[in-house]
């Protein structure tokens, strides 16, 4: 489902827009053009290596003084990687090397080189410039990550500060709506904004009380609808999902709704039906009691109860 949300190309430019320019729309979702998700490269026996990617796209970041192309993925975790900054690392090299060789084939379909220059040897020229690979981890897990952010923090690196210096890091761009300010997330739009803070809530009853009944235009988009019912833990009309971590606040927070509701209801129930009831006949007192939200089942029970007391 996670997928299938930022397939739709105007909530991929919200995750761009949101990580890259704080919420400004420098991207639209004309800018983005679907690519291949299927990572290549060669091994030096020659062997293709593979890798698939959650989403991949060509995005055309327009400035004021500067049009660029580049290549941007995003990868989706519903848990945390502890490999994560190395995937990234994998996944971007093979994007850079699947754009050399195919740099490379060009230059020798056209035999753009001398035979015997450095550029016929490598099969590229000086001027040959690739576009530049960006991923995005997008995390939806109920607990903070807790994993690595970077390649540094998975390395063994020494102290001393001259020889670290020499030792290239590569620093993974992670989206988790733990470690954002409600203003941060609001950078996301209203819909990927909204599902980050239904992430952010997860462990909080009150939280999710203000965040319960979802915006329209969210669940307009049946993408978003699809992800904030697994984010939730549960279909949001109320049929049960086993398979998400996420649902312990939901539980906990509509069991109390249910419960001071059907006190409440009850009590507002009987106490309006009854007066009502007296004055509209029995078939009013039943409407009454619907206006008030009360199930088929507890208005039997009320009737029975007020038919009891007529009785006595």
């Amino acid at each position: 489902m996670t997928r299938q949300f930022f397939e739709d190309k105007e909530n991929f430019a919200a995750a761009v827009n949101g990580y890259m320019f704080q919420g400004r729309k420098v991207v639209t979702a004309g800018d983005v053009m679907e690519m291949d998700v299927t990572e290549t490269a060669a091994d030096k026996r020659g062997r293709t290596l593979k890798n698939t990617r959650d989403i991949s796209e060509r995005v055309v970041i327009r400035r004021v003084r500067d049009v660029c192309y580049m290549i941007i993925g995003i990868e989706n975790q519903e848990k945390v990687d502890f490999t994560m900054p190395i995937r990234c690392l994998r996944m971007d090299s093979m994007r850079y090397d699947s754009q050399l060789r195919e740099r490379i084939g060009i230059h020798r379909k056209n035999k753009d080189f001398k035979v015997g220059t450095a550029e016929y040897q490598c099969g590229i020229g000086s001027e040959d410039r690739f576009l530049p690979v960006i991923t995005l981890v997008v995390y939806w897990g109920a607990e903070p990550w807790n994993g690595p952010h970077s390649l540094y923090d998975m390395l063994m690196l020494p102290e001393d500060e001259q020889v670290r210096r020499y030792i290239s890091d590569y620093r993974m761009n992670l989206i988790d709506a733990h470690s954002m300010s409600r203003q941060e997330i609001g950078a996301y739009g209203k819909v990927l904004g909204y599902l980050l803070e239904l992430v952010k809530a997860n462990e909080s009853k009150e939280g999710l009380r203000n965040l319960i009944d979802a915006p329209d235009m969210v669940f307009e988009n049946e993408s978003a609808k699809a992800l904030a019912e697994g984010v939730l833990g549960r279909k949001l009309l109320g049929k049960r999902r086993e398979d998400s971590s996420m649902s312990r606040a939901l539980d906990e927070l509509l069991k109390e709704e249910r419960d001071v509701g059907m006190t409440i209801g009850m009590e507002k129930g009987m106490e309006k039906g009854m007066e009502k009831g007296m004055e509209k006949s029995r078939t009013s007192m039943i409407e009454a009691m619907r206006e008030n939200g009360l199930t088929e089942e507890q208005i039997a029970a009320v009737l029975k109860t007020a038919e009891g007391k007529k009785v006595s």
